[in-house]
């Protein structure tokens, strides 16, 4: 008897380590201090167990490339070192038969992979302060500015056009999990960008509203410099009759502009009622003629109807004329029933032998569901046996590979090779450290940069500012200018010193306009020189974007290179224990030609042989 189960997982729940923080874990939740000068001893911080590539341990990456073996107990511990020994090299034969030289050259080597990984574990601590002090500055800064810009906006209530303008002010709160510094101020950038383009397009209002209320002025101003030409030639009642005569003129205008639309429409609806009576008319005479061929259509089949039922009274029964029929015409369709029924029998028959070979072929398809399972089961059991098969191959096939490895590091020559690795690894940590120092550099200078251009910017929009209320000021004091005009148009019997006025405001409105040409002109060079700026912006992002693309591919080459490593010093560590025990087993003595010898180490492990010795070392923690 079995019984299935199911469980549904709806959300798992990835969880970084203590000390760290955000989508991939590689942010500090404290920022860290100032870099400092690491030695070789010193002790792991539990900051510092964090891997280069995402929020596992060192722990469970050792776990990963050796097997699920024991993880060595911290190390310089020589008060357990006697009784029992931590590490797999150590636990083969007695303690008391080692050659010390032999175990300080295996620490050495095991000193010099830890200084390695504490050198790049502090370089990534360094690189993510220096990259989260940046951006929360450089956030802080642009925050500030721009909130100081764009606090003081204000709309002139005496504004007449256009509707009520709104300026959405983005986040300033800085979120490090969503957006890096380079995307927090091309954000900016945009909404700069469309702030200045909505006063573009109210500065255009303006510019037509004005064009407007000149083209309405023009007409009034001519229309009152007339009147006071009349007005000191001749009395009111000539004066009364150039305005009548100047209103009619516009009526007159106007009507037959009217006439001439209603013209132009009424030809329109005319053109499409012709068209779509035509339409319909055709679709009429198509629907006749459709009509008419169905008519002649069923005529000819009730002819050929009336015909059919004429034969069948015909061949059934004799006319209404003869009143007996005889023997041999009543046996006609006696004979054509019992036809009938012979026909019905051969098809129940037929029915019959249909469903027979129905039942068997179900039959048979019951024995071939019976093979075909039969089958599966079979090929399911030799499946099993060659995947039994495959795994003792690749099992076979591993353990002459670690042979054929066993006997290849078991010469010198692959060891001074990884020497020189270390080496080489040495001078690509050195040439990367200079590296993030010329981009830190760099980026300062960006960011001074970016800075000085927000501050231009800062001061293009209060320009931009000053004009448009000028203008805003302009068109309020025309429109107070127009209906003053029309006050004064509907008062013209005493309006003499009002005339006079008005022709003054008239010319020192002239005089004003070339100046509000000059304000638009000089907002439009402003706004075409802030293209340039939204480029460099977008250069500055593609330059930092690449040098960061390129660091991080730089440090993961080399966390994988030390994962290499370490597996290889691993094996290595496993064989000489192997190759040790056994010399012992057959000689009862030390091997001494495996390891390196001492003076030939001592140049590449640099200060780790000036310390003080094993025994007086302070513990270390950590696993290679």
């Amino acid at each position: 008897m079995y019984k299935i189960g199911y469980k549904q997982v709806t959300e798992l729940e990835w969880k970084c380590c203590p000390g760290y923080q955000g989508f991939d874990c590689m942010e500090l939740k404290d920022f860290p201090p100032a870099p400092r000068e690491l030695h070789p001893n010193l002790a792991h911080s539990p900051r510092q167990e964090q891997s280069m590539l995402g929020p596992e341990k060192l722990e469970s990456l050792a776990r990963e490339q050796w097997g699920q073996a024991e993880i060595l107990p911290p190390w310089g511990d020589s008060g357990q070192r006697g009784t029992q020994p931590s590490h797999p090299w150590l636990q083969g034969g007695g303690g008391s038969g080692r050659d010390p030289a032999d175990n300080r050259k295996v620490w050495q080597l095991e000193d010099e992979v830890q200084r390695l990984s504490q050198n790049l574990l502090e370089l990534q601590a360094a690189m993510t302060g220096m990259n989260a002090n940046l951006r929360q500055d450089l956030q802080e800064d642009a925050s500030k500015i721009f909130l100081s810009m764009l606090g003081g906006l204000r709309q002139p209530a005496s504004a007449l056009g256009g509707g009520t303008e709104s300026i959405v002010l983005p986040a300033v709160t800085p979120d490090p999990l969503s957006a890096s510094l380079t995307e927090q101020l091309q954000f900016q950038v945009h909404d700069l960008s469309d702030t200045l383009a909505s006063n573009t397009l109210a500065l255009r209002e303006l510019q037509g509203q004005v064009q407007q209320q000149d083209g309405r002025l023009r007409p009034l101003t001519d229309a009152a410099q007339g009147a006071l030409r009349d007005c000191c030639a001749a009395p009111n009642s000539t004066n009364q009759g150039s305005l009548k005569d100047y209103v009619d003129s516009k009526i007159s205008a106007l009507r037959t502009e009217l006439m001439e639309g209603m013209d132009i429409k009424m030809a329109d609806l005319k053109n499409s009622c012709e068209y779509k009576v035509t339409s319909l008319r055709e679709e009429c005479e198509d629907q006749e003629t459709n009509y008419f061929s169905l008519a002649e259509l069923l005529d000819s089949k009730e002819a050929d109807l009336r015909k059919e039922i004429q034969e069948l009274r015909l061949s059934v029964g004799g006319g209404p004329g003869t009143g007996s029929s005889s023997g041999a015409e009543d046996g006609q369709p006696n004979a054509r029933l019992t036809k009938i029924e012979e026909a019905q029998r051969e098809l129940l028959a037929t029915l019959e032998r249909q469903n027979n070979t129905l039942r068997k072929m179900e039959e048979s398809g019951a024995e071939l569901e019976g093979r075909v399972g039969l089958a599966e089961r079979s090929a399911e059991v030799h499946c099993l046996f060659l995947e039994e098969k495959l795994r003792r191959e690749k099992e076979k096939e591993r353990q002459e590979e670690a042979e054929e490895r066993r006997k290849a590091l078991g010469n010198s020559s692959t060891l001074e090779e990884l020497k020189r690795e270390l080496n080489t690894h040495q001078h690509l940590i050195h040439s990367l450290e200079g590296a993030l120092n010329a981009t830190q550099e760099k980026g300062e200078k960006q960011a001074q940069l970016c800075c000085g251009e927000a501050q231009s910017l800062t001061r293009r929009v209060k320009g931009l500012e000053s004009s448009v209320s000028g203008l805003n000021d302009s068109v309020s004091q025309s429109s107070r200018e127009l209906q003053q005009l029309n006050a004064t148009c509907r008062h013209a019997d005493s309006a003499g010193p009002a005339r006079e006025s008005l022709a003054q405001r008239l010319t020192t409105l002239e005089d004003a306009w070339p100046r509000v040409d000059g304000r638009v002109s000089s907002v439009e060079g402003v706004c075409g020189r802030l293209g340039p700026l939204s480029d460099s912006l977008g250069r500055i992002k593609e330059g930092l974007s690449k040098h960061v693309t390129g660091l991080w591919t730089c440090v993961k080459q080399m966390n994988g290179t030390l994962r290499a490593h370490t597996r290889d010093l691993h094996d290595l560590y496993e064989h000489t224990h192997t190759l040790q025990n056994k010399a012992e087993q057959t000689t009862n003595t030390p091997v001494h030609s495996v390891l390196f010898d001492q003076q030939q180490l001592q140049p590449s492990c640099g200060p780790l042989t000036e310390g003080p010795p094993l025994s007086s070392q302070s513990p270390r923690k950590g696993t290679v």
